[in-house]
């Protein structure tokens, strides 16, 4: 499941944390799927391996995800199923003027 970026909207599969996760840990860095996470939700894109670059849109959109990650917390597969649920029925789309 997607878990988009708080600051561009960039859809992550979970299991990209997972991966950064073990990235980190071959390098002999400690840390743990909540740091990365953590991490993730504060920082976005620029989290994962590769990415140097990540532009925060100040969207309704994006506005509702950093919402849903601070209500949900370390609850990524929440905040993904949730987020998931509010694109389906449309709650993700910009409102009209």
């Amino acid at each position: 499941m997607d878990i988009p970026c708080p600051r561009c909207g960039e859809p992550w599969d979970n299991d990209t944390i997972h991966e950064e996760v073990d990235y980190r840990k071959s390098l002999g860095r400690k840390t743990t799927y909540a740091k990365v996470a953590a991490e993730f939700r504060a920082k976005g894109c620029v989290t994962f391996n590769g990415q140097s670059e990540c532009q925060i849109k100040d969207t309704f959109r994006q506005q509702a995800i950093r919402q849903t990650y601070d209500l949900l917390g370390d609850d990524m597969d929440g905040a993904a199923s949730l987020l998931d649920d509010y694109e389906y029925v449309g709650l993700l789309d910009e409102p009209e003027e």
